[in-house]
């Protein structure tokens, strides 16, 4: 069986919202404006493998609460849009991710906390970065503390939790 690719879907993401196919709002316009001029730039380019190899990660993760629990998770197009953007643009001259910091903003009860828990996980254990660390912030200890939850429920069952050490408040990538 082919494996998705998510940069394509990206692309059709973009092309829909700019061709007004998809409702958004002008932040989201501009993003996929900026996303059709980056395509041109030298100074940066789009890794496919590594939008791909995120966004993968991320749909062999299981829900764990609600109706969907037990069910693999499946990227919403938008989701798919931040997560080749965030991980797949390059800079050309040092082959580094572009950005480092992302602010992504959605109402509640879309799944923010899932999203957090598994790019956490993926950061911990997927992006080849020896001894990484991940830290879940927030307004106070409780909300920091559902992002680590939902990171440990996210473990259980997938692709790392054979390797993975979970102890009082932190979980460990050997």
């Amino acid at each position: 069986m082919k494996k998705p690719d998510y940069t394509d879907r990206a692309h059709r993401y973009a092309a829909g919202v700019l061709s007004g196919e998809i409702p958004s709002c002008q932040l989201v316009q501009l993003m996929c404006m900026r996303w059709d001029k980056d395509l041109k730039r030298d100074d940066i380019y789009l890794d496919r493998n590594a939008a791909n190899k995120v966004c993968r990660f991320m749909e062999l993760l299981k829900h764990f609460k609600g109706l969907l629990a037990g069910k693999l998770l499946k990227l919403e197009p938008w989701q798919i849009f931040a997560f080749v953007n965030i991980f797949g643009w390059k800079l050309t001259s040092t082959k580094r991710r572009r950005f480092r910091y992302a602010d992504i903003l959605v109402p509640r009860k879309n799944g923010k906390t899932m999203m957090a828990s598994g790019v956490a996980l993926y950061m911990l254990f997927m992006d080849d970065e020896p001894g990484a660390e991940v830290y879940a912030a927030a307004v106070d200890r409780e909300q920091a503390k559902l992002c680590f939850d939902g990171s440990k429920e996210l473990l259980k069952g997938s692709i790392v939790e054979d390797v993975a050490r979970v102890r009082l408040g932190e979980i460990r990538n050997p």
